[in-house]
């Protein structure tokens, strides 16, 4: 089958829509940053800025691996792995 087929198909894939969904969080918590808080965000933005800086702050204090600091959110956010793993990477590219 011809790849040009299945392009509209594949713009509404999951994996497709989440990181269109995570980007449009990502820039409305790098705009409140750079507002310096002015900006304003959603309760889903600010619990996720929340984990970002607990993330970042760990990250910053080097004593623990990634690993580690992953386990620590997952325990005082009740979030998964996977989750976990990507607020460091978001901590680490955003905050």
């Amino acid at each position: 089958m011809p790849e040009d087929i299945l392009k509209p198909l594949q713009a509404n894939l999951p994996e497709r829509q989440n990181n269109r969904f995570r980007d449009e969080h990502v820039d409305a918590i790098r705009e409140h940053i750079i507002s310096g808080g002015e900006a304003s965000l959603s309760p889903l933005q600010q619990r996720l800025l929340e984990r970002w800086r607990f993330a970042d702050e760990q990250i910053r204090d080097g004593k623990l691996k990634r690993s580690e600091i992953a386990k620590l959110i997952i325990d005082k956010f009740q979030v998964s792995r996977d989750t976990a793993f990507r607020d460091l990477v978001n901590a680490e590219n955003v905050v």
